[in-house]
């Protein structure tokens, strides 16, 4: 496994599917909240590393549950603007990565240890990774990909039956990018594929990584979850076999 990666966990916008339940990093699967699950799937197969979690809409609940839980984490709270969107949140927590490859996670992702080796191991070029899954069972995410050579070409809504996963890996160079070309300001209202379209057509290019059915799916309202705790219970079956 990779070592010396900053894992960026994307808690910003709530879904309006399910806001009233607040926050869906607190939202319990088999009795613990998704966001103990994506920590824990990440502290299981990495090494010096560590997590940034951004925070948001209902910050102050989750920062609560898990500040005493985990050594190995950051906490960026932006709670002067309950509206950034997760581009702005990205280009805020890039400042607090301490490591030259990063790896950034919408917090409606639910994965197992499987989907993290996708896209940290096998890359001898260190290239920049986007995940994407041609799944049926993820018609709740719009936005989509074009794909040229094995790399993506452009990320909008409805653009393609590939789906943009909301999970991808940073090499160094674009890291700097970040940094250097985006501010929060001109980028608090943008998506993060917006800012990945961006860094393409500053010339850099992303890999196309097809993630597994059995180990991906996105949380966005009550009917995923269920599909959630599979993910969940074939993540715990693979374990033990």
């Amino acid at each position: 496994m990779k070592n010396n990666i900053s894992v960026i966990l994307l808690c910003t916008l709530p879904d309006t599917g399910i806001k009233s339940l607040g926050s869906k990093s607190l939202i319990p699967i088999h009795k613990k909240p998704i966001i103990q699950h994506q920590i824990d799937t990440i502290n299981s197969i990495c090494n010096n590393h560590e997590i940034i979690v951004s925070l948001s809409f209902d910050a102050n609940r989750v920062h609560k549950n898990i500040k005493n839980l985990y050594q190995n984490i950051k906490i960026v709270k932006n709670i002067q603007s309950d509206n950034i969107n997760f581009g702005g949140a990205l280009v805020d927590a890039m400042r607090y990565a301490k490591y030259d490859n990063v790896l950034v996670i919408n917090y409606g992702c639910m994965y197992t240890s499987n989907i993290i080796k996708q896209l940290l191991n096998n890359n001898p070029h260190n290239d920049n990774i986007v995940g994407v899954s041609s799944s049926k069972h993820l018609d709740n995410i719009n936005i989509s990909c074009y794909i040229e050579d094995n790399h993506i070409t452009n990320i909008f809504f409805n653009l393609s039956n590939i789906k943009y996963c909301d999970m991808f890996y940073l090499n160094k160079s674009t890291k700097e990018l970040i940094l250097n070309k985006f501010s929060i300001g001109n980028s608090i209202n943008k998506f993060t594929f917006e800012i990945i379209n961006s860094i393409i057509e500053s010339g850099s290019r992303f890999k196309a990584i097809f993630l597994p059915d059995k180990d991906y799916t996105f949380v966005s309202n009550p009917k995923t979850l269920n599909r959630c705790k599979r993910i969940l219970d074939n993540a715990t079956t693979s374990t033990k076999s």
